[in-house]
């Protein structure tokens, strides 16, 4: 007879399966539930990997506090990823991009693993993430750091 698998550790193995499988289901761009503003703080990331990788939100006297991460669709249970990631925003929008992500890097990256999944157009995309950005109150201690590796 097999090895047993406690009971718990089964029912959480299921539910990953279903989740994961119900995500790569409903890859669509434009069909998600909700929306996940996701800010960092860049400080902490410039002092544990990005100023070591030349990063130019690292950069000093760039004073960036929280930052924008991603704008993410998401699903009650799971997100799409990836849903047309040969798509490229035109410069245009990674210029208005340039207003709220700190390199044009995470902008580009945050585009094809997030944004197409939306629905919308680059540049529509990226105005989301800036209106969503504006309705969030960063106190002003938060707003601009003294130093990048604070």
């Amino acid at each position: 007879m097999g090895r047993r698998v406690p009971l718990r550790l089964a029912l959480a193995a299921v539910a990953f399966a279903l989740t994961c499988a119900g995500a790569s289901a409903q890859n669509r761009a434009g069909d998600f539930d909700f929306y996940v503003l996701a800010l960092s703080w860049s400080s902490s990331f410039c002092a544990l990997e990005g100023a070591e990788k030349g990063r130019e939100q690292c950069a000093p006297g760039a004073g960036h506090g929280f930052v924008v991460h991603g704008l993410w669709p998401q699903y009650e249970r799971g997100f799409p990823s990836f849903c047309d990631s040969g798509r490229t925003p035109p410069r245009a929008a990674l210029e208005e991009a340039r207003a709220i992500f700190p390199s044009e890097g995470l902008a580009r990256h945050q585009w094809r693993k997030h944004g197409t999944c939306t629905g919308r157009a680059p540049s529509e995309y990226f105005a989301d993430a800036r209106r969503a950005r504006d309705l969030v109150s960063v106190p002003d201690a938060f707003q601009a750091p003294r130093s990048a590796r604070a």
